[in-house]
């Protein structure tokens, strides 16, 4: 049986806001499945601001909002930093995660958003993969990763969430060869569906 790795990819939405605020900055986030039942799911989010800022972190499985917390922070003594976790469970085992941070100034409730949404995305895969960038690029989306290790087929899924609200997903048929240490970038087009494998 393929073991099949989670990994993550944090991606920038170009959503129409302004960014002439300073606001908290969300550095790293990734689910995992500690203990491997796809049930027991925990969120990871690596944060840093300076000043009065909230986040509110919502994850959606599908399409059943099963978080939606806003989290303070008041760094009146130059730029903070911190790591949330939180605990999230799927009775069923049947997981597509996506988490959305949003962004403000102020206080939970009485903030203003001060910066576009992040959007995590999950991906399921037999290769496990590290130092996952991802960003938009005209009608384009440009995925970078290192692959740490492989096991079973070379495919990787990539579960997106569009600007209009719909998710795709897109299965890369990786090429006979791939191994720990190499670095790709996969270029979707976003009007075509079509995509193409880059070794850098």
């Amino acid at each position: 049986m393929i073991k099949k790795f989670l990994s993550t990819i944090l991606l920038v939405c170009s959503l129409a806001s302004s960014k002439a605020q300073n606001c908290i900055t969300v550095n790293w986030s990734y689910f995992d499945n500690p203990s491997g039942d796809n049930i027991h799911w925990r969120l990871l989010v690596n944060w840093s601001a300076n000043g009065r800022k909230n986040l509110n972190t919502i994850v959606k499985n599908y399409n059943d909002t099963l978080l939606n917390e806003c989290y303070e922070v008041n760094a009146t003594n130059g730029n903070q930093s911190g790591t949330l976790t939180y605990n999230i469970t799927i009775p069923s085992g049947n997981a597509n995660l996506i988490g959305i941070f949003k962004r403000y100034t102020g206080t939970c409730g009485n903030g203003t958003e001060c910066s576009s949404e992040q959007i995590l995305i999950n991906n399921v895969l037999p290769i496990k993969i590290t130092g996952v960038s991802a960003k938009n690029i005209g009608s384009n989306t440009e995925v970078k990763f290192m692959i740490e290790s492989v096991e079973g087929e070379n495919v990787v899924t990539l579960n997106m969430l569009l600007a209009n609200g719909t998710k795709k997903t897109y299965k890369i048929q990786m090429p006979v060869g791939v191994s720990t240490g190499q670095q790709w970038k996969i270029v979707i087009d976003n009007k075509t569906q079509k995509y193409t494998l880059i070794k850098l």
